[in-house]
């Protein structure tokens, strides 16, 4: 994910203090763990079948996973610089959240909300699959060993090449008959043009987007219009939503005509695209009191959700509170939530398994950026 807001050198070109730049990506990620949430918590509610639910989890799902992607990857320059040996310790940092992850959400799911009783059957461990919130974390380990191996095995490549491949393997796999969740593979190389994106966009451009005053009237004008369309067709695009997560194939999703389901997925990475491009240029570049700090935690927010979310969920609290309670005040609760865990004593036990010890022989020195 996203953790301290360290930035690679390349930066120093956008023109700016040091600060103004901090406070505009910490904006950025604020907004987007806020997004994170309030989609999975949407997400449960959406059983209600209220208006409000499918259209704000249509428009958050079009474009803030895509967007946080993108940051990942745009802080990973330094350590996937070509000529570079293979980021081991951050893979082995986000491999044991995930694994951490996994047990807390079975022993959950086990011991608190799926109470064993007589002639029932325990729940599974699937460690293989990655079904909720977790995905992330294997995908990024995923992402970095794509990108290492671009480097090493075909240096020489160029990257408009290499991202219209990447796309061309996200269109390709929803046509095969895979497993969705098999180590978030597919959902890993759906999202993997986002990672490249953000690895190859030069800080000039990002600046020259958030820049120009035009371009932020535009942005705010296309985002209020997606939404408005979204509402207006929501019957029509919500059946749609299972090309969003990326990890669905195109038969299972039934309104999309035999054959035509990389179309509907290149206008997906399209709007995405588009969606992203209007968040970077709209966001301020200044320090918003809780939100720019808010900005600065957001790994531990995602980890501490990926418990209490499902944890809920499974209780049938979550959709009770969403049933007798209006939007406007889910949100607030969800901004209320992000807030509580984005407070340091959350962050300690991961920034220890975010730096593990590893063995003298597989260390290296390692960029310490956001992720």
């Amino acid at each position: 994910m996203l953790g301290k807001t360290d930035h690679p050198p390349a930066l120093e070109s956008m023109g700016s203090a040091l600060s103004n730049r901090v406070w505009y990506f910490d904006n950025v990620k604020a907004l987007l763990i806020f997004l994170v949430v309030l989609g999975h918590v949407v997400e449960a509610g959406l059983k209600t079948g209220r208006p409000g639910a499918m259209v704000t989890y249509l428009f958050i799902y079009t474009f803030h996973m895509p967007l946080f992607i993108f940051l990942a990857g745009y802080f990973s320059k330094r350590a996937l610089r070509p000529g570079e040996p293979f980021p081991k310790q951050r893979a082995l940092g986000f491999f044991l959240l995930y694994a951490l992850l996994e047990w807390i959400n079975f022993g959950a799911d086990q011991f608190l909300t799926r109470p064993i009783t007589p002639g029932s059957r325990p729940p599974a461990m699937q460690f293989l699959t990655a079904s909720g919130p977790p995905w992330y974390l294997l995908a990024m380990i995923w992402w970095m060993l794509f990108t290492f191996l671009l480097h090493t095995v075909r240096p020489g490549l160029k990257r408009w090449l290499v991202l219209a491949l990447a796309v061309l393997a996200g269109v390709a796999i929803g046509y095969d008959q895979h497993q969705p969740d098999f180590l978030a593979f597919p959902r890993a190389v759906v999202m993997y043009p986002f990672f490249l994106a953000g690895l190859y966009c030069k800080p000039e451009w990002l600046e020259a987007l958030r820049r120009r005053i035009w371009a932020r009237g535009l942005a705010a004008l296309i985002l209020g219009a997606t939404a408005v369309i979204l509402y207006s067709q929501r019957e029509e695009a919500f059946p749609l939503r299972g090309l969003l997560s990326g990890r669905n194939t195109y038969i299972k999703i039934t309104p999309i005509p035999d054959g035509f389901g990389g179309v509907y997925r290149l206008a997906c990475y399209a709007l995405a695209a588009l969606l992203c491009c209007c968040v970077l240029s709209a966001m301020p570049n200044i320090r918003v009191p809780v939100l720019t700090d808010v900005g600065k935690h957001t790994l531990q927010i995602y980890f501490w959700q990926s418990i209490l979310i499902p944890i809920l969920i499974q209780g049938g609290w979550l959709l009770e509170f969403f049933r007798e309670t209006k939007m406007i005040w889910v949100a607030a609760a969800t901004v209320a939530a992000v807030m509580l865990l984005a407070q340091k004593p959350f962050g300690w036990p991961l920034d220890y398994l975010m730096k593990p010890k590893i063995p003298a022989s597989m260390r290296r020195k390692v960029d310490e950026d956001n992720i």
